[in-house]
């Protein structure tokens, strides 16, 4: 996973020295073939990049955001097409638009029952039920199925990954641009019929590409040999086909083998049945059926299908024992109740139940709601108290309610659950130095998450490059820099205003302070000698093996 991780680093610079490349060169030149001559080099690495990975999610994320659709919107932008043309104002934005499969909307009043946002109760269930999938494969239930249900199930969990992927990249990148996204699917399981499902409800952001790029350059082409109306569906044709050999290239990236062509076969026959009932429609040689029944047909024509020829090569090949081991949270709580806490809350079991020693004695907390509770009636003097005096009111009912918030949360869970929790402050006030503060005492649910997901990771990575020690402190100023970008998300939450910047300088100075911190602990002993770092590791060992960050 390291060396993963490391690949997709290397993959996100090079994408991003590419996008550079057509932004502040490619741009310049005139529009037409000789600045699609020009791209000609980003089509082939954008091609090359899904073959560096191991990972499947990694190859398979990379194959569709680059080697799919950056590939096709850059073929766009030779021709000064959308979405890249007009050229956008700065380089963040035209590489967001380029790699990543986003669209803005152009007219959000318009076409409301397709642009409409996921309600929150159905994404709530769609959680639900992709947390019931991971339970079944955390306990091997899968194992036991026959192929036609697990299929089923595997379907189902490809549709919600894919989604949830999805519908992550746009909300994250429609809050960091500032602008409204199109919903990539939207709920593909109520289609009406084969068109409905492919050109409106199912992962849209391929038809937005390929509608201008293959659909409209083969029916004006061909509108002069067989006639406007034969044009339109050669068009189509051509679409589903195109879209076919994509798909052969990402089983390609994913199972490293010859392509069998059934998944091209799979993209020809709906582009054949969904043209035949295009032109039945236009015809009107039948009365249109009612929704449910033509919805029910529709899923089950796409299943069955896909069962025939789009998953076959998926079983042959394995691949989907490969997604099941790299699914996140893998294997689960036993329970789905205590796997749904322990995602959703700031909650972790504790290690040593038979250890309380950090617990908050129930006396200090009843001072601390008591002293909340005085600082809610001094509001109302504060017209009489100065700026400096409201700061100090500010920072520590911040702080009391947030443990307050926290220990209620954590008694909730503690009655539903009944297991022992570890703590999620420590009475930061007695802190010793900045790395007990962040470490030990402050909001320890941050830590928590921050130490695997990056500290570890960093501190691993570049030690064929730098000492140990270099790593480790580099490791910290990543670890903190990474807290001040989350904090900097949740001020653009509450201010709705654009990040200034000034909350991740305040944990990045924090995360050099305490780098610098542990670095004069390690190097100078109590006697004022300077020593060496192994000398130092026998002087202060709790200090540095036991070593905690933000």
């Amino acid at each position: 996973m390291e060396e993963e991780l490391r690949n997709l680093i290397k993959v996100w610079i090079s994408a991003l020295i590419s996008i550079s490349y057509c932004y502040y060169i490619s741009s310049r030149i005139s529009k037409g073939f000789l600045r699609l001559l020009s791209l000609l080099p980003i089509f082939i690495i954008f091609l090359l990049i899904p073959l560096v990975f191991s990972s499947l999610h990694f190859c398979v994320i990379s194959a569709f955001f680059l080697s799919w659709l950056a590939n096709f919107k850059l073929a766009l932008f030779a021709f000064d097409q959308e979405p890249l043309s007009p050229l956008p104002s700065t380089l963040s934005r035209f590489f967001c638009f380029a790699c990543f499969p986003i669209k803005t909307k152009q007219n959000p009043s318009s076409n409301r029952v397709y642009n409409k946002p996921m309600p929150k109760w159905v994404l709530a269930s769609k959680v639900m039920i992709f947390s019931f999938l991971l339970h079944l494969y955390s306990n091997n239930y899968h194992n036991n199925l026959s192929q036609l249900p697990f299929l089923a199930i595997f379907t189902v969990h490809i549709y919600l990954e894919s989604e949830f992927i999805l519908f992550s990249t746009g909300t994250l990148l429609s809050t960091l641009l500032g602008c409204e996204i199109e919903p990539v699917f939207n709920e593909p399981y109520l289609a009406t019929s084969l068109q409905d499902f492919w050109s409106r409800r199912w992962n849209r952001m391929v038809p937005s590409v390929l509608r201008p790029t293959v659909h409209i350059p083969v029916q004006q082409y061909t509108a002069r040999l067989i006639g406007p109306t034969m044009a339109f569906f050669a068009g189509m044709l051509a679409t589903f086909l195109v879209s076919g050999l994509m798909h052969e290239l990402i089983y390609f990236y994913i199972i490293r083998k010859s392509p069998t062509w059934e998944v091209t076969c799979f993209f020809v026959l709906h582009g054949v049945v969904t043209s035949l009932e295009i032109w039945v429609k236009r015809m009107r040689l039948c009365p249109p059926p009612h929704r449910a029944v033509s919805s029910l047909v529709v899923l089950l024509f796409v299943f069955v299908t896909a069962g025939w020829l789009f998953t076959p090569q998926v079983l042959r090949n394995n691949v989907h024992k490969r997604v099941i081991n790299e699914c996140p949270l893998y294997p689960l709580p036993h329970n789905l109740t205590r796997f749904i806490f322990f995602t959703c809350f700031p909650i972790k079991p504790q290690q040593s139940p038979k250890s309380h020693h950090n617990e908050i004695p129930k006396w200090v907390f009843a001072i601390k709601v008591i002293i909340f509770g005085v600082l809610l009636h001094m509001y109302e003097y504060k017209q009489h108290l100065s700026p400096t005096m409201l700061l100090v009111l500010y920072s520590l009912h911040i702080y009391l309610e947030l443990e307050i918030v926290l220990m209620l949360v954590k008694l909730l869970v503690f009655i539903t659950l009944g297991c022992d929790l570890e703590p999620q402050s420590n009475e930061p006030y007695l802190a010793t130095s900045l790395q007990d503060f962040w470490g030990r005492r402050w909001n320890l649910m941050v830590p928590a998450i921050l130490r695997p997901a990056v500290y570890n990771q960093v501190q691993r990575m570049p030690k064929s490059k730098m000492s140990s020690d270099q790593a480790r402190f580099l490791a910290v100023l990543v670890t903190f820099m990474v807290s001040g970008a989350v904090h900097e998300l949740i001020f653009f939450y509450v201010t709705r205003e654009m990040p200034t910047g000034e909350v991740t300088c305040f944990f990045v100075l924090h995360g050099v302070c305490t780098a610098a911190e542990v670095a004069s602990y390690g190097f100078t002993t109590a006697h004022g000698r300077v020593c060496s770092f192994d000398e130092w590791l026998v002087v202060f060992p709790s200090s540095y093996k036991k070593w905690h960050v933000c």
